[in-house]
């Protein structure tokens, strides 16, 4: 596991080093005898840092500390000065000194950076612009303190570790808690591309990059193949060949997992091990698909049926693994096959995660562009279509009317509040879901507007590229890449996301939505432009994913749903929910629709069960 910790601060003289080991105790890091992993305290007036790293460096320059963990690199376009300086920190510290967080432009890749100036009580801290490396910080009345999770900043004497109801009401809303939030008070998450200022006691935070859509002219069939170029580049910078025997990758079968593969064993010598979860539930297996990805690739694959056992037998894993209350039920797989992986001695996973949110592969780009023939319509038309569809003199007696109310319900709703129309917190109204005294304490449209200034940053993007650009944020650092990397984590694995090279996204951002999209195709570049390197069936394989029949299992497993129940009966003794809101989820679930209210019955379990792992209260 890679961690960083550190502190500025003017009253920490004597126990120091004592603050820092519990610091990175408290973010799940132990002192571990495998010599790959390393441990550099640095210390200087009234501040530390220290890591412990799979990759990562530390530096001491004229009082100047520098630590970072991750996989950074300069761009081209760096000095040489910097390029040519093998020690990365070193090249850091000094070039800090010059030209502060300027210094990001020319800094690539995966990281988590710290860089400390104890004479001037200076403190600075960035992570990459996908926020594949995350860091937390909080202020106290003397100082300032940062690590790797939110865990390890409340370690830190002085901060408040007080639970914010903002931020469970908004973990309910999107099933982890999105930053800057962390689900404690004085405890904050630096975004993707941000980066925070912190000097004699006053706290500045910046966002260092946004992306530019700027469309190229150059024709389709130059572009497919300079896609792959760009692929097999992004997976040169993840692959080490020293690593090769011991380097796998995670494989549903999928369009990026299998790309990954396939590019692997292109550049491996040796055979790439591949991983894969399957479930015997109707809908989620997609163990068939993987197998005959493996078998185009001639890699070994691994399988591993999960069962709603080893589902009861995580929970607690998964609860007290992650340092804030995590809903995505995936974690669960994701674990598995991450633990699949390091007992077959595979030490490093490449994930195809990103794939579907810079190329466009998500079904709700699609259903947006069916949304937009509404928007595009004349005003005098859309006003004649709400008033005949919704006025209580048109019946519902045809399926065709509703189908076509609804159609119209929704596309009057602006984007991109119309994504979360079926949001369970948006399907009923907040008063008969919470608790009277918690909600007073929450704003509850604090989601809604976060999302939208977010999909508002982007210039001169059209629709879907603001569409994507939000899934980076929302469904990227804030939800995949925490699952996966946490995961891995807990697995004792590194995990690796090629997908996710700057340059690849780079040149994703050039590419016209009409050829991301052609014909409501989903991914359609992407699929023309590897369809001679991927099988045929991976190019017309329906999005899965490691999804988790949680739902369905709850319905017929007898521990599993008494596990649950449980939970929702001691999340009921909280006030932060309506006792009668759990009643209705657990009948629907039973009556109605068990997989649809299995994820919502999941999400309020696993709060209860980080809250109970971590022996918090509201």
């Amino acid at each position: 596991m890679s961690t960083i910790s550190g502190y500025i601060d003017a009253s920490l003289w004597e126990r120091g080093n004592t603050v820092l080991r519990a610091m990175l105790a408290a973010q799940g890091s132990t002192p571990t005898p495998d010599p790959s992993y390393i441990s550099t305290p640095l210390a200087g007036v009234a501040s530390a840092i220290q890591t412990q790293f799979h990759a990562g460096g530390a530096f001491q320059l004229n009082g100047t500390l520098v630590a970072y963990e991750g996989r950074p690199r300069w761009s081209r376009d760096a000095p040489s000065e910097l390029k040519g300086n093998p020690n990365i920190a070193a090249g850091l510290a000094q070039a800090y000194t010059t030209a502060g967080y300027e210094i990001l432009k020319y800094l690539r890749g995966s990281y988590a950076l710290a860089i400390l100036i104890p004479e001037h009580r200076h403190a600075f801290l960035a992570i990459d612009r996908m926020g594949i490396r995350p860091l937390a910080y909080g202020l106290t009345k003397t100082g300032f303190a940062f690590g790797s999770n939110a865990l390890a900043v409340t370690a830190f004497p002085g901060i408040d570790r007080s639970l914010s109801a903002q931020a469970i009401h908004d973990y309910l809303y999107f099933h982890m808690v999105p930053s800057p939030e962390t689900i404690f008070q004085g405890v904050s998450k630096l975004p993707p591309a941000h980066c925070a200022i912190y000097e004699t006691g006053r706290l500045t935070i910046k966002r260092y990059w946004t992306p530019t859509f700027q469309l190229s002219s150059t024709p389709a069939e130059k572009l497919s193949s300079e896609l792959m170029s760009h692929l097999e580049e992004a997976i040169d910078q993840q692959f080490d060949s020293t690593h090769s025997a011991t380097t796998g990758a995670f494989l549903s079968g999928g369009l990026d997992s299998s790309t990954v593969v396939g590019l692997l064993a292109k550049r491996s010598n040796s055979p790439v091990n591949a991983y894969t979860i399957g479930f015997k539930a109707e809908g989620y297996d997609e163990i068939p698909f993987a197998r005959l990805s493996a078998k185009h690739y001639n890699s070994p694959l691994c399988e591993y049926y999960v069962t709603p056992k080893d589902v009861a037998d995580a929970i607690g894993i998964i609860a007290k693994g992650y340092d804030e209350p995590f809903g995505n039920a995936s974690a669960v797989p994701s674990y598995f096959c991450a633990r699949l992986a390091r007992d077959n001695g595979s030490t490093i996973l490449m994930a195809g995660d990103g794939g579907d949110e810079i190329f466009a592969g998500n079904e709700r780009y699609v259903t947006q562009q069916v949304f937009s023939y509404y928007e595009k319509a004349p005003r005098p038309i859309q006003a004649l279509l709400r008033n005949t569809l919704l006025s209580n003199t048109l019946g519902e007696s045809f399926s065709l009317i509703h189908k076509a109310r609804s159609y119209v319900r929704q596309a009057a709703i602006p984007l991109p509040d119309r994504l979360n129309s079926y949001n369970f917190l948006r399907r009923t109204p907040s008063s008969d879901i919470f608790d009277p005294e918690f909600i007073a304490r929450v704003n509850t449209v604090l989601p809604d507007d976060t999302q939208r200034a977010e999909f508002r940053l982007p210039n001169h993007a059209d629709t879907l590229q603001r569409m994507l650009f939000l899934d980076w944020k929302f469904t990227l650092a804030d939800n995949d890449l925490r699952k996966v990397s946490r995961a891995c984590n807990l697995a004792g694995i590194e995990v690796r996301y090629p997908m996710l090279d700057d340059d690849l996204i780079a040149f994703s951002t050039t590419i016209p939505s009409t050829l991301l999209i052609r014909n409501h195709s989903l991914r359609d570049f992407y699929k023309r432009s590897l369809a001679g390197f991927l099988p045929p069936h991976t190019i017309g394989k329906k999005k899965h994913g490691f999804g988790l029949p949680f739902g369905i299992w709850m319905a017929n497993d007898t521990h599993l749903n008494q596990l649950a129940r449980d939970s929702l009966d001691r999340m009921k003794q909280r006030r932060i929910l309506q006792r009668r809101y759990i009643d209705h989820l657990v009948s629907a679930q039973q009556s109605e629709h068990a997989a649809y209210y299995g994820v919502m019955i999941w999400v309020i379990v696993m709060l209860e069960q980080w809250l109970e792992q971590h022996s918090l209260t509201q």
